[in-house]
Protein backbone atom coordinates (compact mmCIF):
# COMPACT_ATOMS: atom_id res chain seq x y z
CA UNK A 1 0.00 0.00 0.00
CA UNK A 2 1.07 3.55 -0.56
CA UNK A 3 2.95 5.22 2.29
CA UNK A 4 6.21 6.86 3.28
CA UNK A 5 8.02 3.50 3.25
CA UNK A 6 7.25 2.89 -0.43
CA UNK A 7 10.30 3.79 -2.54
CA UNK A 8 9.67 4.16 -6.28
CA UNK A 9 11.96 5.36 -9.07
CA UNK A 10 11.53 9.03 -9.99
CA UNK A 11 8.76 9.59 -12.50
CA UNK A 12 7.32 6.06 -12.24
CA UNK A 13 3.93 7.19 -10.97
CA UNK A 14 3.68 9.85 -13.69
CA UNK A 15 4.47 7.27 -16.36
CA UNK A 16 1.90 4.83 -14.97
CA UNK A 17 -0.77 7.54 -14.94
CA UNK A 18 -0.08 8.51 -18.56
CA UNK A 19 -0.57 4.87 -19.62
CA UNK A 20 -3.66 4.41 -17.41
CA UNK A 21 -1.87 1.99 -15.14
CA UNK A 22 -1.82 1.88 -11.35
CA UNK A 23 0.43 0.07 -8.95
CA UNK A 24 -1.24 -2.13 -6.37
CA UNK A 25 0.77 -0.29 -3.71
CA UNK A 26 -1.00 2.95 -4.73
CA UNK A 27 -4.42 1.75 -3.58
CA UNK A 28 -5.73 2.89 -0.19
CA UNK A 29 -5.68 0.32 2.63
CA UNK A 30 -9.45 -0.29 2.48
CA UNK A 31 -9.24 -1.28 -1.21
CA UNK A 32 -8.41 -4.84 -0.12
CA UNK A 33 -10.98 -5.53 2.62
CA UNK A 34 -10.67 -8.19 5.29
CA UNK A 35 -14.47 -8.41 5.77
CA UNK A 36 -17.38 -7.80 3.37
CA UNK A 37 -17.98 -4.07 3.03
CA UNK A 38 -21.38 -3.35 1.48
CA UNK A 39 -22.01 -0.25 -0.58
CA UNK A 40 -25.78 -0.70 -0.37
CA UNK A 41 -27.40 1.05 2.60
CA UNK A 42 -30.04 -0.50 4.84
CA UNK A 43 -33.19 1.41 3.96
CA UNK A 44 -36.94 1.33 4.65
CA UNK A 45 -39.88 2.47 2.53
CA UNK A 46 -43.28 2.67 4.25
CA UNK A 47 -46.24 1.39 2.32
CA UNK A 48 -48.39 4.23 3.68
CA UNK A 49 -45.99 6.66 1.98
CA UNK A 50 -45.32 4.79 -1.25
CA UNK A 51 -48.69 3.35 -2.27
CA UNK A 52 -50.65 6.64 -2.41
CA UNK A 53 -47.95 7.99 -4.73
CA UNK A 54 -48.05 4.77 -6.77
CA UNK A 55 -51.81 5.28 -7.25
CA UNK A 56 -51.15 8.82 -8.50
CA UNK A 57 -48.39 7.62 -10.82
CA UNK A 58 -50.71 4.93 -12.15
CA UNK A 59 -53.00 7.60 -13.57
CA UNK A 60 -50.44 9.72 -15.39
CA UNK A 61 -49.83 9.45 -19.13
CA UNK A 62 -46.26 8.51 -19.96
CA UNK A 63 -44.60 6.74 -22.87
CA UNK A 64 -44.48 2.94 -22.83
CA UNK A 65 -46.61 2.86 -19.67
CA UNK A 66 -43.56 3.40 -17.43
CA UNK A 67 -45.49 4.26 -14.28
CA UNK A 68 -43.66 2.19 -11.67
CA UNK A 69 -41.99 3.91 -8.71
CA UNK A 70 -38.37 2.78 -8.41
CA UNK A 71 -37.05 2.11 -4.91
CA UNK A 72 -33.77 4.02 -5.14
CA UNK A 73 -31.16 3.39 -2.49
CA UNK A 74 -29.65 6.72 -1.36
CA UNK A 75 -26.18 5.20 -1.09
CA UNK A 76 -26.22 4.25 -4.79
CA UNK A 77 -27.23 7.66 -6.20
CA UNK A 78 -27.38 8.71 -8.99
CA UNK A 79 -28.32 5.18 -10.10
CA UNK A 80 -31.96 4.17 -9.52
CA UNK A 81 -30.98 0.76 -8.08
CA UNK A 82 -32.30 -0.64 -4.81
CA UNK A 83 -29.15 -2.69 -4.17
CA UNK A 84 -26.04 -3.24 -6.26
CA UNK A 85 -27.69 -6.38 -7.71
CA UNK A 86 -31.47 -5.97 -7.34
CA UNK A 87 -34.04 -3.45 -8.52
CA UNK A 88 -37.28 -3.05 -6.59
CA UNK A 89 -40.30 -1.01 -7.60
CA UNK A 90 -43.97 -0.54 -6.75
CA UNK A 91 -46.63 -0.16 -9.43
CA UNK A 92 -50.36 0.52 -9.27
CA UNK A 93 -52.49 -0.46 -12.25
CA UNK A 94 -55.88 1.32 -12.19
CA UNK A 95 -59.11 -0.56 -12.72
CA UNK A 96 -59.79 -1.14 -16.41
CA UNK A 97 -56.16 -0.39 -17.38
CA UNK A 98 -53.54 -2.63 -18.98
CA UNK A 99 -49.77 -2.80 -19.37
CA UNK A 100 -49.01 -3.43 -23.08
CA UNK A 101 -46.96 -6.42 -24.20
CA UNK A 102 -43.26 -5.98 -23.59
CA UNK A 103 -40.12 -7.98 -22.90
CA UNK A 104 -36.70 -7.35 -21.39
CA UNK A 105 -33.43 -9.15 -20.83
CA UNK A 106 -33.53 -8.63 -17.04
CA UNK A 107 -35.49 -11.41 -15.32
CA UNK A 108 -38.34 -10.17 -13.15
CA UNK A 109 -40.78 -11.28 -10.50
CA UNK A 110 -44.00 -9.63 -9.43
CA UNK A 111 -45.63 -10.00 -6.03
CA UNK A 112 -49.23 -8.78 -5.81
CA UNK A 113 -49.80 -6.60 -2.75
CA UNK A 114 -53.49 -5.84 -3.28
CA UNK A 115 -56.23 -6.02 -5.89
CA UNK A 116 -56.89 -8.41 -8.77
CA UNK A 117 -55.90 -8.73 -12.40
CA UNK A 118 -54.35 -11.04 -14.94
CA UNK A 119 -50.98 -11.82 -16.52
CA UNK A 120 -50.83 -12.90 -20.16
CA UNK A 121 -47.92 -14.70 -21.81
CA UNK A 122 -46.80 -14.79 -25.44
CA UNK A 123 -48.78 -17.94 -26.20
CA UNK A 124 -51.96 -16.24 -25.01
CA UNK A 125 -52.35 -18.09 -21.72
CA UNK A 126 -53.87 -16.07 -18.88
CA UNK A 127 -52.92 -16.27 -15.20
CA UNK A 128 -55.48 -14.68 -12.86
CA UNK A 129 -53.72 -12.67 -10.16
CA UNK A 130 -54.76 -11.81 -6.60
CA UNK A 131 -53.13 -10.46 -3.46
CA UNK A 132 -50.26 -12.66 -2.28
CA UNK A 133 -49.63 -14.22 -5.69
CA UNK A 134 -46.10 -14.37 -7.10
CA UNK A 135 -45.37 -14.61 -10.80
CA UNK A 136 -42.02 -14.84 -12.56
CA UNK A 137 -41.26 -13.26 -15.92
CA UNK A 138 -38.34 -15.17 -17.49
CA UNK A 139 -35.86 -12.95 -19.28
CA UNK A 140 -36.78 -11.91 -22.83
CA UNK A 141 -40.30 -13.38 -22.60
CA UNK A 142 -43.33 -11.42 -23.84
CA UNK A 143 -45.85 -10.54 -21.16
CA UNK A 144 -48.65 -8.10 -20.42
CA UNK A 145 -50.97 -7.20 -17.53
CA UNK A 146 -54.62 -6.28 -17.36
CA UNK A 147 -56.83 -5.10 -14.53
CA UNK A 148 -60.46 -5.80 -15.37
CA UNK A 149 -61.75 -4.81 -11.91
CA UNK A 150 -62.87 -1.42 -10.63
CA UNK A 151 -60.07 -1.11 -8.05
CA UNK A 152 -56.30 -0.68 -8.48
CA UNK A 153 -54.00 -3.67 -8.50
CA UNK A 154 -50.72 -2.95 -6.71
CA UNK A 155 -47.63 -5.08 -7.00
CA UNK A 156 -43.95 -5.19 -6.09
CA UNK A 157 -41.55 -5.48 -9.03
CA UNK A 158 -38.25 -7.25 -8.46
CA UNK A 159 -35.65 -7.44 -11.24
CA UNK A 160 -31.96 -8.24 -11.72
CA UNK A 161 -31.64 -5.03 -13.76
CA UNK A 162 -28.45 -3.85 -11.97
CA UNK A 163 -26.71 -7.11 -12.91
CA UNK A 164 -27.84 -6.94 -16.54
CA UNK A 165 -26.82 -3.26 -16.71
CA UNK A 166 -23.33 -3.90 -15.34
CA UNK A 167 -22.91 -6.79 -17.77
CA UNK A 168 -23.89 -4.33 -20.53
CA UNK A 169 -26.76 -6.56 -21.64
CA UNK A 170 -29.89 -4.78 -20.41
CA UNK A 171 -32.46 -4.38 -23.21
CA UNK A 172 -36.15 -3.39 -23.00
CA UNK A 173 -38.49 -3.92 -25.96
CA UNK A 174 -41.98 -2.43 -26.27
CA UNK A 175 -42.66 -5.04 -28.87
CA UNK A 176 -44.47 -5.51 -32.16
CA UNK A 177 -48.13 -6.36 -32.47
CA UNK A 178 -47.24 -9.98 -33.27
CA UNK A 179 -45.61 -11.66 -30.32
CA UNK A 180 -43.12 -14.52 -30.34
CA UNK A 181 -42.38 -17.14 -27.66
CA UNK A 182 -39.74 -16.61 -25.00
CA UNK A 183 -36.17 -17.20 -26.10
CA UNK A 184 -35.43 -18.61 -22.64
CA UNK A 185 -37.77 -21.56 -23.15
CA UNK A 186 -39.00 -21.26 -19.56
CA UNK A 187 -42.63 -21.00 -18.55
CA UNK A 188 -43.67 -18.33 -16.06
CA UNK A 189 -43.90 -19.47 -12.47
CA UNK A 190 -47.26 -18.54 -10.97
CA UNK A 191 -47.68 -19.36 -7.28
CA UNK A 192 -51.14 -18.39 -5.96
CA UNK A 193 -51.25 -17.19 -2.37
CA UNK A 194 -53.56 -20.07 -1.41
CA UNK A 195 -50.79 -22.56 -2.26
CA UNK A 196 -48.11 -20.60 -0.42
CA UNK A 197 -50.36 -20.12 2.60
CA UNK A 198 -51.10 -23.84 2.76
CA UNK A 199 -47.40 -24.76 2.68
CA UNK A 200 -46.58 -22.20 5.35
CA UNK A 201 -49.37 -23.50 7.59
CA UNK A 202 -47.91 -27.00 7.36
CA UNK A 203 -44.45 -25.73 8.33
CA UNK A 204 -45.43 -23.23 11.03
CA UNK A 205 -45.67 -25.69 13.90
CA UNK A 206 -43.12 -24.12 16.26
CA UNK A 207 -43.93 -20.43 16.86
CA UNK A 208 -40.40 -19.81 18.19
CA UNK A 209 -38.93 -20.37 14.71
CA UNK A 210 -39.42 -18.99 11.21
CA UNK A 211 -41.33 -21.09 8.66
CA UNK A 212 -39.96 -20.49 5.16
CA UNK A 213 -41.12 -21.54 1.70
CA UNK A 214 -38.80 -21.15 -1.27
CA UNK A 215 -40.32 -20.42 -4.66
CA UNK A 216 -38.74 -22.87 -7.12
CA UNK A 217 -38.75 -23.44 -10.87
CA UNK A 218 -41.64 -25.81 -11.70
CA UNK A 219 -39.52 -27.61 -14.30
CA UNK A 220 -36.09 -27.91 -12.70
CA UNK A 221 -37.00 -27.63 -9.02
CA UNK A 222 -34.14 -25.14 -8.62
CA UNK A 223 -34.13 -21.40 -8.03
CA UNK A 224 -36.59 -19.35 -10.07
CA UNK A 225 -33.79 -17.33 -11.72
CA UNK A 226 -30.03 -17.61 -12.08
CA UNK A 227 -29.64 -14.19 -10.49
CA UNK A 228 -32.20 -14.16 -7.65
CA UNK A 229 -34.40 -16.35 -5.52
CA UNK A 230 -37.56 -15.66 -3.51
CA UNK A 231 -38.83 -16.91 -0.16
CA UNK A 232 -41.93 -16.34 1.90
CA UNK A 233 -41.29 -16.29 5.65
CA UNK A 234 -43.92 -16.70 8.36
CA UNK A 235 -43.01 -15.59 11.87
CA UNK A 236 -44.83 -14.57 15.03
CA UNK A 237 -44.42 -12.77 18.36
CA UNK A 238 -42.88 -15.83 20.04
CA UNK A 239 -39.97 -15.88 17.61
CA UNK A 240 -36.67 -16.68 19.33
CA UNK A 241 -34.34 -16.87 16.34
CA UNK A 242 -30.79 -15.58 16.72
CA UNK A 243 -29.48 -12.70 14.69
CA UNK A 244 -27.82 -13.77 11.45
CA UNK A 245 -25.71 -12.27 8.73
CA UNK A 246 -24.95 -13.40 5.20
CA UNK A 247 -23.19 -12.23 2.08
CA UNK A 248 -25.43 -10.80 -0.60
CA UNK A 249 -28.34 -8.37 -0.62
CA UNK A 250 -32.00 -8.96 0.21
CA UNK A 251 -35.20 -6.97 -0.26
CA UNK A 252 -38.03 -7.76 2.19
CA UNK A 253 -41.66 -7.01 1.34
CA UNK A 254 -44.21 -7.15 4.16
CA UNK A 255 -47.37 -8.85 2.87
CA UNK A 256 -49.17 -8.66 6.20
CA UNK A 257 -48.49 -8.37 9.93
CA UNK A 258 -46.54 -6.00 12.14
CA UNK A 259 -43.18 -5.94 13.82
CA UNK A 260 -39.67 -4.56 13.60
CA UNK A 261 -36.37 -5.64 12.11
CA UNK A 262 -32.89 -4.63 13.19
CA UNK A 263 -30.40 -4.31 10.32
CA UNK A 264 -26.94 -3.43 11.58
CA UNK A 265 -27.47 -0.39 13.80
CA UNK A 266 -30.85 0.53 12.28
CA UNK A 267 -34.29 -0.59 13.44
CA UNK A 268 -37.23 -0.59 11.05
CA UNK A 269 -40.78 -0.78 12.39
CA UNK A 270 -42.90 -2.29 9.64
CA UNK A 271 -46.48 -3.17 8.71
CA UNK A 272 -48.29 -4.41 5.59
CA UNK A 273 -46.92 -2.91 2.36
CA UNK A 274 -43.57 -1.83 3.81
CA UNK A 275 -40.33 -2.70 2.01
CA UNK A 276 -36.80 -2.70 3.43
CA UNK A 277 -33.29 -3.57 2.29
CA UNK A 278 -30.77 -5.77 4.09
CA UNK A 279 -27.25 -5.25 2.67
CA UNK A 280 -24.52 -7.86 2.61
CA UNK A 281 -23.06 -9.02 5.93
CA UNK A 282 -25.07 -6.72 8.18
CA UNK A 283 -26.58 -8.45 11.25
CA UNK A 284 -30.30 -9.11 10.85
CA UNK A 285 -32.91 -9.83 13.52
CA UNK A 286 -36.69 -9.93 13.09
CA UNK A 287 -39.07 -9.11 15.97
CA UNK A 288 -42.70 -9.52 14.82
CA UNK A 289 -45.46 -8.41 17.19
CA UNK A 290 -48.07 -10.62 15.46
CA UNK A 291 -48.04 -13.46 12.97
CA UNK A 292 -46.58 -11.93 9.83
CA UNK A 293 -45.70 -12.97 6.29
CA UNK A 294 -42.67 -11.39 4.62
CA UNK A 295 -41.44 -11.96 1.08
CA UNK A 296 -37.66 -12.01 0.62
CA UNK A 297 -35.93 -11.47 -2.72
CA UNK A 298 -32.23 -12.30 -2.59
CA UNK A 299 -29.24 -12.37 -4.94
CA UNK A 300 -28.05 -15.59 -3.28
CA UNK A 301 -27.88 -17.66 -6.53
CA UNK A 302 -25.20 -15.35 -7.91
CA UNK A 303 -23.02 -15.72 -4.83
CA UNK A 304 -23.59 -19.46 -4.58
CA UNK A 305 -22.60 -20.00 -8.22
CA UNK A 306 -19.35 -18.11 -7.57
CA UNK A 307 -18.61 -19.81 -4.25
CA UNK A 308 -19.00 -16.52 -2.36
CA UNK A 309 -22.07 -17.24 -0.25
CA UNK A 310 -21.57 -17.28 3.53
CA UNK A 311 -24.13 -17.28 6.33
CA UNK A 312 -23.74 -17.45 10.09
CA UNK A 313 -25.73 -17.06 13.30
CA UNK A 314 -24.49 -14.43 15.75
Amino acid sequence: MNGPDVMTPPGLHDMLARLHLRGLWQLPPDAIPTTPTPVTEAWHWRGDDVQPLAHEAGRIKVADDRRALLLTNPALSPSPFTTTTLQGAVQSLPGGAAVPANRHTPSAMRFILSGNGSYRTADGSDHPLAAGDLILTPNWSWHEYENSSDSPMVWFDGLDFPVAARLESAVFDGGPSVKVPSRSGSSPLHRPWADTDRMLAELYRDPTTVASVQFTDPITGGVIALTFDCWMHRMGPLLRAAATRKTGNSIFVVFNGRGSTTVGHKEFEWSAGDIFVVPSWLPLRHSPTEVSNLLEMSDRPILQSLGLYREEAL
